[in-house]
């Protein structure tokens, strides 16, 4: 017999009850599959502890592992999980979001420059630590 996980005729019994154009016969049968899963569990953990086999094996076949899928949208509002449907979503988006129709406007001051207040605001940093310690002048080891 195959049964479907457990979660899954839970969520779908949760769903009917809720459900008031749900016929009683569609709530009886999810309730009994239900029933009959968790029947079917026992009888196997049962059968294991009979056995004197692995319980921990048996329990581990019954859990649900529900790994999330990723998936991404595409522009039409579909999802998609294949990888290269993926990949050419995200280049396309990314692309997208990087044009700009504004142009790029000029730096203020030459590039060297930037670097020359860089390191003087860095030399600064470092005098004023190195003078925090009452230390002379030279290198803080501390």
């Amino acid at each position: 017999m195959n049964f479907e996980s457990y979660q899954d005729l839970l969520e779908r019994r949760r769903a009917l009850r809720l459900d008031p154009a749900a016929s009683h016969l569609e709530r009886l049968v999810a309730n009994t599959s239900c029933r009959k899963l968790c029947k079917y569990r026992q009888s196997r953990l049962l059968e294991a502890a009979q056995g004197r086999r692995s319980l921990k094996r048996y329990r581990r076949d019954f859990l649900d592992y529900r790994v999330p899928l990723t998936t991404l949208l595409n522009e039409d509002g579909i999802r998609t999980s294949s990888r290269q449907m993926m990949e050419s979503i995200t280049k396309r988006f990314y692309t997208n979001l990087c044009r700009s129709s504004t142009p790029v406007s000029n730096l203020l001051f030459p590039l060297e420059k930037c670097h020359q207040e860089f390191y003087l605001l860095k030399y600064a940093e470092q005098a004023d630590h190195e003078g925090s310690h009452g230390s002379a002048t030279g290198p803080c080891f501390g």
